[in-house]
This record gives C-alpha cells, sequence and structure tokens, in this order.
C-alpha cells in the first residue's frame, strides 16, 4: 500500500513556507491549506512524478496558524493522502511602549529611549530638530524585544522628533510613530576632577614673591577662576584671580605675587555655559618650593594630563 512519511515545514517566513515529504512510489504533489481544517486553497504541482517532495506555499497571512495536508496520485492511480499538520507564519515585527526620559548624568544633554517589540529586532533611532537639519541617527545591532538607545548629539532647549525602527533576522522592518521631545536648559554643574597644584618661587638670588598654578579638568567646557586668601584655614577669600574667558574642558589658572614666606588657602571654581557654579573644598598650598618658570609648573602638570611632554 503507498503511504506519505517524513513530512516537515521548513523556511516559515511571513508570507511564504516550504513543506516537505516523501512517497513509497513515484507520485504527483498536492498540497491542501487554509486557516482552518476546512483548508480552502490547493497548491497543485502538476502531473510530473517523484517519490520526494519540495512545495513552497507563498502569498500566506503573517501571524496566522494554517492547516494542511498533503496528496497524490501515483503511477497505479492510486490516491495518496496525509493526516493533518498545522504550522503559524511569522509574526509581523511590531513596535509598542516607547517610553523615554532625561539621563542627568553626563554634561551634556542626554535622553533615554526604550521600547518593546513583539519578535527580536535591531535598535535603531531617528530624530533631527523639529522642522530643522540634520537628520540623525543612532542604532544597535543586537536583536532584542527590550530596547534601550540613549540620544546624545543633542542641544539645550530644543525640541525633537524622532521615531524607533528596527529589523528582524529576515529582514522585515518596523517603525514606530514619530513622537517630539524637549530638551532643558543647562541646569547641571560641571564635575571638577584631576586637580594638581604646584607652586614655585619667582625671581633669582633674593626670592621676594611666589606663584601657584592650579591646573584641573572639567567634564564640560567652562570658565574658571580661583579665590584664595592667607593662612591655612578661613572661610574668607578676600582675592580671586580674573575669570578665564576660553570655556574649555582643560584649565590653569595661576595665582602670582604670593608671600613664599606663607601658607594660602584656595577654591577652584567654574561656571558653565548655563552659568552653574561649581566649587571646591578649600585647598592648602604653601609656596616656596625651588625656582621654576610659571610655564614650567604647567608643561609638567599637562604632562600628567596628557603624558605627551615633560620638562
Amino acid at each position: 500500500m503507498p503511504y506519505i512519511s517524513d513530512v516537515s515545514v521548513s523556511n516559515i517566513k511571513l508570507t511564504t513556507a516550504d513543506i516537505s515529504w516523501k512517497t513509497s512510489n513515484a507520485s504527483t504533489a498536492t498540497i491542501e491549506y487554509g486557516s482552518s481544517i476546512a483548508y480552502g486553497s490547493t497548491h497543485d504541482g502538476g502531473a510530473s512524478k517523484t517519490t520526494e517532495h519540495t512545495v513552497t506555499l507563498t502569498g500566506l497571512s503573517h501571524s496566522t496558524e494554517y492547516h494542511f495536508k498533503v496528496k497524490g496520485t501515483d503511477s497505479d492511480d492510486n490516491n495518496l493522502s496525509s493526516d493533518d499538520y498545522t504550522f503559524e507564519t511569522k509574526k509581523a515585527p511590531q513596535i509598542y511602549s516607547v517610553t523615554y526620559y532625561k539621563d542627568i548624568s553626563p554634561a551634556n544633554p542626554a535622553i533615554i529611549v526604550e521600547w518593546k517589540s513583539n519578535v527580536n529586532l535591531t535598535s535603531s533611532i531617528e530624530y533631527r530638530p523639529k522642522d530643522g537639519q540634520p537628520i540623525l541617527e543612532q542604532s544597535k545591532s543586537d536583536m532584542t524585544q527590550n530596547h534601550k538607545v540613549t540620544l546624545t548629539q543633542l542641544k539645550d532647549n530644543t525640541t525633537y522628533t524622532f521615531y524607533t525602527f528596527g529589523r528582524d533576522e529576515f529582514g522585515n522592518l518596523a517603525q514606530s510613530d514619530t513622537y517630539t521631545l524637549f530638551t532643558d536648559l543647562d541646569s547641571r554643574p560641571a564635575v571638577i576632577s584631576d586637580l594638581v597644584v604646584e607652586s614655585s618661587n619667582i625671581g633669582q638670588g633674593t626670592v621676594d614673591k611666589s606663584q601657584v598654578v592650579v591646573l584641573f579638568k572639567t567634564d564640560e567646557p567652562t570658565s574658571a577662576y580661583v579665590e584664595y586668601g592667607e593662612g591655612l584655614t578661613s572661610s574668607e577669600f578676600p582675592y580671586r584671580t580674573q575669570q578665564t574667558s576660553e570655556m574649555t574642558q582643560y584649565h590653569a589658572v595661576a595665582v602670582t605675587s604670593l608671600n613664599p614666606d606663607k601658607p594660602y588657602h584656595l577654591r577652584v571654581n567654574v561656571r558653565d555655559k548655563g552659568n552653574n557654579l561649581t566649587q571646591t573644598k578649600t585647598l592648602i598650598a604653601i609656596p616656596g618650593e625651588p625656582s621654576r618658570s610659571a610655564l614650567a609648573i604647567i608643561l609638567n602638570a599637562f604632562f600628567k594630563f596628557f603624558g605627551w611632554i615633560k620638562l
């Protein structure tokens, strides 16, 4: 008695699927299929006969369970028919639950965008200033259903539009609606780090004055000045250097005309583009080390930052 065996479904996609089977005798190949046991659609492989069969069903609906059975007629006009089998086409990728919030950890504006998808997708966001250019994009190639991307190329006090998108393992695209976000004015003070205090006498022979150079980094461009006064401890800072006009992240502020026989307390002050003030704790400097120029002090301290020059 002729029979059908090894029925399998492979390469299932959104709208296609491959069905394979074997017959004990060479026979024709026909598939009845549909979204229920009633089938309703037929794929006829023609009059040619073989024992190994593969048919590709096309025009299917995504995210749908299909029933099918395979049939055929051999050279002796015996009819072959299989049991009922099922498979489900791939889900069309969809994006949902898009949310966004501020990331206050970096100095410059940053927005974290999170969203979900019903299947594993890559993670991408396209965004731009509202009614403006340029178009910006940030992406992650990892495939996931829980997505998180941080937007960093943002300006203060600006409205942006954005949408999220991604592709599944077959290259099918999913895209969200378009959303609008607004970045605030800069309200986060700069962070000071890598602070170095260098001192030196000035002059030759009889030393009559000293200087201190304060070097440090900030995590965003700022101007800077140093307040100072005589003595080891005091809450008063009667003197101050001129505030630098250039906004930078690498700073060298010289405090000059100091008495080499006295200790000094001092405090670093910086202001960012939003005029937010950052102050260090009180620092102690004791002038009177062997003579070095202010330039030598600065270059040696810069070596500690960059490692490319040293006196």
